[in-house]
């Protein structure tokens, strides 16, 4: 429910800067990770977004893995020298929180993994406008994970003390995003 209002007030507050941009990761919707991004353009240079994600099926190129969670973050950018508000290069920081559990099947044993984490961090990228409102626009985010725990639940690990570990304090991912700009005439 959360989500939506904080949705619906990027939609109502379109009205007062008049640039609203909606994207989507091609990278993690390819990788059973469909998403949504709105970026509310605040000033001519700065901008304030909300994202969310949520993990389903295989892991990508690994049959034998199977996930579900989510992520969702906020996201502060500030564009230097933008040619057309919001667009060219950037700057920014973000933070937020996820949770995802792994499934693997082996050897006929149900294993599970499960981890919450929050995370903080900065993103570099670059942003392109066609046709005045078309988007694609590529970003590299760094940063730390925080978590307050993992739950494993595997009965081999408990006779051998073998961990699957999954859990990393590094965030690093790269997003490659294809989007609509809605603008305020």
């Amino acid at each position: 429910m959360k989500i939506f209002q904080t949705v619906l007030m990027h939609l109502i507050t379109i009205s007062v800067y008049g640039q609203l941009d909606l994207k989507t990761d091609l990278i993690s919707t390819i990788a059973n990770r469909p998403n949504i991004e709105t970026e509310l353009l605040i000033s001519e240079n700065y901008s304030v977004s909300v994202a969310g994600f949520v993990d389903l099926g295989n892991v990508f190129l690994d049959k034998d893995v199977i996930k579900s969670g989510y992520r969702f973050m906020f996201i502060g950018r500030h564009y230097f020298q933008p040619s057309i508000e919001g667009d060219k290069w950037y700057a920014g920081l973000y933070t937020g929180m996820r949770k995802k559990e792994y499934r693997e099947f082996f050897s006929n044993i149900d294993f599970g993994y499960y981890f919450k984490q929050f995370f903080i961090g900065g993103n570099i990228g670059h942003k392109w406008l066609f046709n005045n409102n078309v988007i694609l626009e590529t970003d590299l985010f760094l940063g730390k994970t925080f978590s307050p725990g993992s739950v494993y639940n595997d009965p081999i690990a408990a006779e051998t003390g073998r961990i699957f570990d999954m859990n990393s304090d590094a965030d690093i991912w790269l997003r490659v995003s294809l989007g609509y700009r809605f603008v305020k005439n």
